[in-house]
């Protein structure tokens, strides 16, 4: 029996908010916008993106967890980040902006 996989939402942008006053709500529901999108990502891709982007935890600690080489974290991330439209340097900003460590 196979999994069903929704596809991505591009309608869930991740912006930044306006005023300042509206800072933290924009960035919740910048956030909620953000796992959104994870969960609809395949399951390899969104495990090592909620592990190391959302958690914090290391590619190392993501395989160890995971029972796969570092090697494949790093892929599966980086595919998890494109597929979000998160890659590269600005994905990175918009995500520890929003992610709290």
């Amino acid at each position: 029996m196979g999994t069903a996989v929704a596809t991505i939402n591009p309608d869930l942008r991740l912006t930044k908010p306006a005023a300042a006053s509206e800072r933290a709500k924009g960035k919740y529901e910048n956030f909620q916008a953000l796992v959104m999108q994870a969960l609809q990502m395949r399951r390899t891709y969104r495990e090592v993106f909620i592990l190391c982007d959302i958690r914090g935890y290391s590619a190392g600690e993501t395989a160890a967890i995971l029972g796969i080489h570092e090697d494949s974290v790093a892929r599966r991330l980086a595919r998890a980040r494109d597929l979000m439209g998160l890659s590269g340097d600005a994905g990175a900003s918009v995500i520890a902006e929003l992610v709290d460590f």
